[in-house]
């Protein structure tokens, strides 16, 4: 079974008032803490293990977050993991070309990248954690001006002629119409960036 690929579109809002970006970039700026305190707990070796189910509902179960709707938080949360992960990988690339520029032996760089690929085993070889210290440094977030959204957080509507996307807000039942300047269908998850 073939996964289904990825597709980036770009939509730009078209004469958003004053009031709503405010509304939207409080959102945002509550999304970057969230951000902040994902990549603090879990940007180093110390939060290798992390998987987003876990840390989910562990955050549930002690109302850890309240200045968010659920659906935004964890929208969040998953999508700054994956950034965390992606990170990882980006340091894993550095450390296969460290190994391959100092280790002549071939069976040993064969056994150093199988180990690499499985984070639970890396760990716990210290050549290849005091790499990992080396190349994977404590990321932090730099991210204040985006909303991650699911399908269940927004909806799409035409008024008069124009395309809206209705996105929950920090107001129970209330949503925030964004007026956009594109008619193809917008699903899935989508990004909302501040500018």
């Amino acid at each position: 079974m073939k996964k289904a690929k990825k597709v980036s579109r770009i939509a730009y809002s078209d004469d958003l008032n004053q009031a709503k970006y405010e509304a939207l970039n409080e959102i945002a700026k509550r999304c970057g803490s969230i951000r902040t305190e994902v990549w603090h707990n879990y940007g180093s070796i110390g939060g290798l293990g992390a998987k987003f189910r876990p840390v989910r509902d562990g955050w549930i179960a002690d109302k850890h977050v309240l200045i968010l709707p659920q659906r935004i938080w964890r929208a969040t949360l998953s999508d700054t993991l994956d950034d965390v992960k992606a990170y990882r990988e980006a340091a894993k690339e550095k450390v296969v070309r460290h190994i391959f520029r100092n280790i002549d032996d071939k069976d040993k760089r064969k056994d150093l990248f199988k180990k690499l690929k499985n984070d639970s085993v890396w760990v716990n070889d210290s050549y290849l954690r005091r790499l990992m210290r080396k190349y994977w440094k404590h990321g932090k977030n730099h991210t204040f001006n985006q909303i991650v959204l699911e399908s269940g957080s927004y909806k799409c509507f035409s008024h008069n002629g124009k395309n809206y996307i209705e996105v929950i807000s920090l107001k129970r039942g209330k949503r925030i119409a964004i007026p956009i300047g594109s008619n193809y269908p917008i699903t899935g998850q989508i990004r909302l960036i501040l500018r």
